[in-house]
């Protein structure tokens, strides 16, 4: 349903626990339950305390299962226009998009036996005011809908930091890195790589930074760093502006 704060819904995500998965959750529970009584019934004969004391661990294990999925079971991400809502069985939260500084994001896949079960994303957002809003999910396609907040956010922030960079300010970007007027420098050797020669690619949840037609890696930075989205997005704009055959022009050079 759309919002009359944040506009219209973008998407929602609902990975909540139906009653029937509740169900068969707690029918499995009873299953551990059994096998534990029966795996002690066939050591022992007699159901003694030492028996009782063998079957806690199997209890104790059903019973955290359950209670996870119990205190978990709901679990629904909207994506406005401008804003994000995150409701749980305690309530809704929202965060407006304006207000947002600060963006993780981490993605894990899951497999059992090698079958893929899914993928296991979390994204944490910063205000202004320091408060922190975030969720997690697991999707079987993170980047259908959670990519798109993910690229959305990021994008926001990047047309944000662009305006800072257009006052003639350094950008900060991951650590040790940040966006000067010739193009990404990386802080602790000083060394300047020009917008069109930046190249990054992802492999196993690590950001490789390198420079086009030079062996090695420069800059190696987990996914999961603060921003680190919202500066692939900034140096996007920024090579766009570089390929047009001119530097990215700053108000300092005005």
């Amino acid at each position: 349903m759309d919002s009359p704060e944040y506009g219209k819904v973008v998407f929602e995500r609902d990975r909540s626990t139906t009653t029937l998965g509740l169900i068969l959750i707690g029918l499995f529970v009873l299953f551990l339950v059994e096998v534990g009584i029966t795996a002690t019934l066939v050591m022992d004969q007699q159901f003694g305390g030492l028996q009782i004391v063998g079957m806690l661990p199997i209890i104790g294990i059903g019973a955290a299962l359950y209670w996870h999925v119990w205190a978990n079971r709901v679990n629904i991400v909207t994506y406005y226009e401008n804003g994000i809502s995150h409701t749980t069985r305690k309530g809704t939260r929202s965060v407006h998009l304006e207000d947002i500084e600060g963006l993780k994001y981490y993605a894990e896949a899951r497999s059992l036996d090698d079958l893929y079960t899914g993928t296991v994303v979390k994204m944490k957002f910063r205000t202004s005011e320091g408060e922190i809003f975030e969720f997690k999910m697991i999707v079987h396609n993170p980047e259908k809908h959670l990519g798109v907040l993910r690229d959305g956010v990021a994008d926001r922030l990047a047309r944000r930091f662009l305006k800072v960079y257009e006052k003639g300010q350094e950008v900060p970007w991951i650590k040790d890195v940040q966006f000067v007027r010739e193009g990404v420098e990386i802080i602790s050797s000083g060394k300047v790589i020009p917008f069109d020669s930046v190249v990054t690619k992802f492999h196993a949840g690590v950001l490789y930074l390198s420079e086009s037609g030079k062996k090695g890696v420069l800059i190696k930075r987990l996914m999961s760093a603060e921003n680190l989205f919202a500066g692939l997005a900034l140096l996007k704009l920024l090579q766009e502006q570089a390929s047009k055959g001119s530097p990215p022009k700053r108000l300092s050079q005005l």
